[in-house]
C-alpha cells in the first residue's frame, strides 16, 4: 500500500526545484564574473609591466597593448577586449586598461569615440 507522503514528497520537491536551480546557476554566474574581472586585472597588469619596461623611445604604449591582448587571448576568453594604454604623471606611470565589451552599443559607442579622437 502506498503511503500518502509520498505525494506530498514529490509536490515538496517540485516546489523546491527552482529555487534551487537559481541558486546554483546563481553561484555559477558569480564565478563566472570574478573569472572575467580576474582575467581583465592579469592581462592589465601584465600590459602595464611590459609597458614600464619599455624604453620610451620604443612606444612603450602600443608594447603594452599588445602584451595585455596577447595575455587575454592566453586566458582564451572568446570576446575580444577593449584595451587603452597610457601613461601619467611626473615620473610618468603606465596605465593600461582592459574591458570586456558589452554588445553592440558598446562596440558603437568605442568606434564613435575613436572618430571623435581624430
Amino acid at each position: 500500500m502506498r503511503s500518502p507522503r509520498r505525494g506530498a514528497n514529490a509536490v515538496e520537491f517540485a516546489l523546491l526545484l527552482p529555487v534551487l536551480l537559481t541558486f546554483t546557476f546563481g553561484i555559477m554566474d558569480l564565478g563566472w564574473s570574478y573569472f572575467i574581472r580576474h582575467a581583465a586585472g592579469s592581462a592589465a597588469a601584465a600590459g602595464a609591466r611590459a609597458g614600464a619596461l619599455t624604453a620610451q623611445t620604443a612606444d612603450p604604449s602600443g608594447h603594452a597593448l599588445e602584451v595585455a591582448a596577447q595575455r587575454w587571448d592566453e586566458i582564451g576568453l572568446p570576446a575580444t577586449p577593449v584595451l587603452t594604454a597610457l601613461q601619467v604623471g611626473d615620473p610618468s606611470r603606465m596605465v593600461v586598461q582592459v574591458h570586456r565589451p558589452r554588445g553592440q552599443h558598446h562596440e558603437h559607442r568605442q568606434r564613435q569615440r575613436e572618430l571623435d579622437r581624430l
